[in-house]
């Protein structure tokens, strides 16, 4: 509610979440993001809101069981 109430405060529109997802990786895993058309800051500690994102999960690879002539 605190995240849509300040999108409402930088877009100056109502906003209505319809749908929600939470995404939880593996210890060994990260999370990155991407926002394309971004209406909000680009602080990495608020919600960011657009008209596309995308969600990557991804795990490092360990260099030593890796050739790196297959990469």
């Amino acid at each position: 509610a605190d995240v849509a109430a300040l999108c409402v405060g930088t877009v100056g529109e109502n906003v209505v979440l319809r749908r929600g997802i939470v995404f939880n990786g593996k210890n060994n895993q990260l999370l990155a993001s991407y926002c394309h058309g971004q209406v909000n800051s680009t602080s990495t500690d608020t919600c960011r809101m657009g008209r596309y994102g995308a969600l990557v999960n991804y795990s490092q690879i360990d260099p030593t069981k890796t050739n790196t002539s297959d990469v």
